[in-house]
């Protein structure tokens, strides 16, 4: 047991000494004191000295004999040698002093608490030793019951006593084993928790993302260098109360951002942040961040905190810049020759179909009337295609609303389609869920250019005589546009890419088809300008169906 094992350092011998060893040696020098004051015995009884001697003896050897070098088993000498002392001391003093027997309760309660079952065994023949070495040594035997109950009563108890305490002595062990592994335990989660906490501190200071974490107080408690560069460039500390700065600027880089409306009070508030973007900084290092935030509750729903992640997209965002500018560089350069050459080509039919002089025919000639021809239509598919460039650079201009007639436009978008669907023997079918006027508010000619592109898109996939029908319907709070087509339909690979700016499916690759894979692009821009959405259902050779939804407010 720890309360009587030396341990490994010398120090232990002494815990051992006054813990187990002390007692008897005090209550032994009592006793001698008592036999000291004027008793039938003499003091110099040399078995009463004896005694004496081998518990001062016994006492010696737990301080001096290095224990803890030795097995634990060892330390058993020492009581055993205590119980020789003992009965030498109860022989001498026993017929004046009864109570010296009490002497043999510390021996046998050190055998039984120390030493388990074979403390105890050796504790029973103990107290038989020191009862009987009595009667040995007076050589006289009980001669009654009342003498046989003298003998055997302070064995028996004692040995009870011992066994209650042996029984202790194992619950204790039991229990110090189950604390031992649960302290144990402990220490190895502590030492994972700490490798995980460092582990995690390691990946927030390696990654290029900012990564903030409050508690459920609203304050701070992790973050990476990341997260503070940020914060710093914004103009506020992270580990202040206040997480707003005034260096915040909008996607648009021009407009500021209000404190309240900034990444890190929106997230304590409870907002979910999704791609929430934000130019922070000096206009000398201004950085573009994306940020989002999530709430993150215990299974029992109580908040744990929030945590922000925002991650650095200045390059991207410098990327996208540069390439606006050189679609719409390029875009305006080619226009502007494009525009001389149409313009001088009509000069020049013109010029062809006026009647000449009298010696020349006035007709034109129909074959030099063909190359003008070819030539003005390819001219004008230039111009169509410089156009769509050019739409593609404004997409983020802000829409013109106002009430609209949606019918009217679907049917404006139906007949312009059928210019070309009627040359594949196509049919372009508006369909009409409800009889009922559906107005939206809405920005007709940006919208209008949506339904011309996603309608386009589905003559141009679709095969010859069959049919791409255009539906809509104005309920629950909501205006729903469906293009339907019979055409080659596509994977979800392709669907998750047709959104995408210059994406062309492999199937437009391989048959040639024109254009610069920007329609559907532009289509999505001006929807979500008007905060709706557009989405596609396709399955290779079964045809698609692009659906646009438009809030319904009027």
């Amino acid at each position: 047991m720890p309360l009587l094992e030396v341990g490994t350092r010398p120090r232990g011998r002494l815990k051992v000494f006054v813990r187990a060893q002390l007692p008897l040696l005090v209550g032994t020098l009592f006793v001698a004191g008592v036999a000291a004051l004027p008793t039938p015995v003499e003091f110099g009884s040399p078995l009463l000295l004896g005694g004496l001697a081998i518990v001062l003896l016994a006492s010696l050897l737990v301080l001096v004999v290095p224990w803890e070098r030795l097995p634990p088993i060892a330390m058993i000498g020492i009581p055993l040698v205590d119980v020789v002392g003992v009965a030498f001391i109860r022989a001498e003093l026993f017929p004046v002093l009864p109570s010296s027997g009490m002497l043999t309760i510390f021996p046998v309660l050190w055998l039984a608490f120390a030493f388990g079952r074979r403390g105890i065994a050796v504790a029973v023949l103990s107290t038989v030793f020191i009862s009987s070495f009595f009667f040995v040594y007076r050589q006289s035997w009980p001669a009654d019951l009342v003498d046989w109950a003298n003998v055997v009563t302070l064995p028996v108890l004692i040995v009870g006593v011992a066994l209650v305490v042996n029984f202790a002595a194992a619950q204790l062990r039991r229990n110090r084993g189950r604390l031992v592994e649960a302290n144990e335990a402990l220490t190895e989660a502590l030492a994972r928790s700490q490798d995980e906490t460092l582990l995690s501190r390691a990946i927030l200071d390696t990654v290029s993302t900012a990564v903030a974490f409050f508690d459920g107080s609203n304050r701070l408690t992790l973050s990476n260098q990341q997260a503070r560069d940020f914060a710093e460039l914004a103009g506020f500390d992270l580990g202040a109360a206040e997480y707003s700065g005034d260096r915040v600027l909008s996607a648009d880089r021009t407009s500021p951002i209000p404190p309240e409306e900034q990444i890190v009070p929106r997230a304590l508030r409870g907002e979910t942040l999704l791609e929430h973007v934000e130019w922070v900084g000096p206009p000398d290092r201004q950085r573009a961040m994306v940020a989002a935030s999530s709430r993150v509750h215990r299974a029992d729903g109580e908040l744990l905190g929030t945590v922000i992640v925002a991650y650095d997209i200045t390059e991207l965002a410098h990327a996208i810049e540069i390439r606006e500018e050189f679609l719409s560089t390029v875009s305006h350069e080619l226009r502007t020759p494009l525009t001389n050459v149409t313009g001088y080509l009509e000069l020049l039919v013109d010029a062809l179909e006026e009647p000449g002089p009298p010696a020349t025919p006035g007709a034109v000639d129909p074959v030099a009337r063909g190359y003008l021809d070819v030539v003005a239509r390819n001219a004008e598919l230039l111009r169509t295609r410089i156009d769509e460039l050019l739409a593609a650079t404004e997409t983020t201009l802000p829409p013109v609303k106002r009430p609209t007639d949606l019918t009217e436009l679907l049917r404006g978008a139906a007949t312009a389609a059928r210019r070309v669907a009627d040359g594949k023997n196509q049919t372009v079918e508006l369909r009409q869920h409800t009889e009922e006027e559906c107005v939206v508010e809405l920005d007709p000619d940006r919208i209008g250019r949506a339904l011309r592109e996603v309608v386009d898109n589905a003559v141009k996939f679709s095969a010859p005589g069959t049919t791409i029908g255009i539906s809509h319907d104005c309920s629950d709070g909501r205006a729903t546009i469906s293009v339907s087509d019979q055409g080659v339909g596509m994977g979800r690979a392709e669907q998750s890419r047709i959104f995408d700016r210059f994406y062309r499916t492999p199937y437009a690759r391989r048959q040639a088809v024109q254009g610069f894979g920007l329609g559907l692009t532009l289509a999505r821009s001006i929807v979500a300008s008007h905060d709706g959405s557009i989405s596609v259902q396709s399955a290779p050779d079964t045809g698609t169906t692009m659906t646009i939804t438009l809030p319904h407010t009027t």
